[in-house]
């Protein structure tokens, strides 16, 4: 069946289809009210049913019934990306010791960012260093990232995971414990 707004190929209108940004903006395209929408006749009514309500409409006019997989993944909603942090730590904004500083300056290079991150675990600010490519040739919107690290009495190891997207800023962050596979700790005591 045939959307009669946006001439989407459909087995059935559902409200998902009715919500999509490509139904609303032929309805606003079409300068037609959301309560107006010829479409809401056919929410939720079987492929038959529509065919028979647009065969009357269409004066016996065959309707097309064939819908591709790839058209119904187009009309799922887009899934919202998280909003940016409104503070974000960086080199002006903080207060880090000259020993961190020095470290940033030996970590960033060309291939290399430093992203640095709060640790809610340590109570300190992590500078952890982002392979560039890592998040330029991602095809996810937001990347995780893990980095492992102890505290700063050296005895409480744990993980930052860090969610950036491509402008290298943090969009959520995570911490947890580290625990390793028997066969990594074996190799490790071999090396």
């Amino acid at each position: 069946m045939k959307c009669p707004i946006c001439d989407s190929e459909l087995k059935v209108i559902n409200t998902q289809h009715i919500e999509s940004k490509k139904h609303r903006k032929a309805l606003k395209e079409a300068n037609i009210s959301e309560d107006e929408d010829p479409a809401l006749e056919f929410l939720n009514l079987s492929e038959e049913e529509c065919q028979e309500i647009s065969e009357e409409k269409n004066d016996g006019s065959e309707p097309e019934t064939s819908t591709s997989t790839q058209e119904m993944d187009m009309l799922a909603p887009e899934v919202p990306e998280p909003p940016k942090p409104e503070k974000k730590l960086s080199l002006e904004n903080s207060d880090l010791s000259i020993s961190v500083m020095d470290e940033i300056k030996d970590i960033d290079s060309e291939s290399t960012n430093v992203v640095l991150v709060n640790c809610e675990r340590c109570g300190k600010v992590i500078p952890v260093p982002i392979k560039k490519n890592l998040i330029y040739q991602s095809e996810l919107p937001v990347v995780p990232i893990s980095y492992i690290h102890y505290n700063s009495d050296g005895k409480d190891l744990h993980s930052l995971t860090v969610y950036l997207d491509h402008d290298f800023d943090i969009r959520r962050q995570r911490y947890s414990d580290v625990i390793f596979s028997k066969k990594i700790l074996v190799k490790k005591s071999k090396d």
